[in-house]
């Protein structure tokens, strides 16, 4: 016969165990009746969402510095179109060194 004790105040034997008395040993027989909770699960469920976290992180860093490069490239390519523009402007303005700014104009359309 089996007598379970569930309550904390209960003797003898703790809570959540069933107390059932043998007559072969001299030491009580315990057995869960609640199944504890698994720790290799949580566990394994805390390294996935440790993984998960450091992969979005990782993402995150990758979009920024490809925005980072391409707001890079945009500028390097607006100030290679405006200095052209910027050398003719002073060109009119002044004529007498025009050949030289011409050059440097060449120069810059060369690279």
């Amino acid at each position: 016969m089996v007598k379970r004790y569930n309550s904390i105040g209960s003797l003898p034997g703790a809570p959540g165990f069933s107390f059932s008395p043998s007559n072969t040993s001299s030491l009580p027989s315990f057995r869960f009746i609640k199944i504890p909770q698994n720790s290799k699960a949580t566990t394994i469920n805390t390294l996935v969402i440790v993984v998960v976290a450091i992969i979005i992180i990782v993402i995150i860093i990758i979009i920024v510095i490809v925005i980072i490069v391409i707001i890079l490239t945009i500028l390097t390519i607006l100030t290679i179109l405006t200095i052209p523009i910027i050398l003719t402007i002073l060109t009119i303005h002044h004529p007498s060194s025009s050949s030289s700014s011409l050059t440097i104009v060449v120069i810059v359309f060369r690279l």
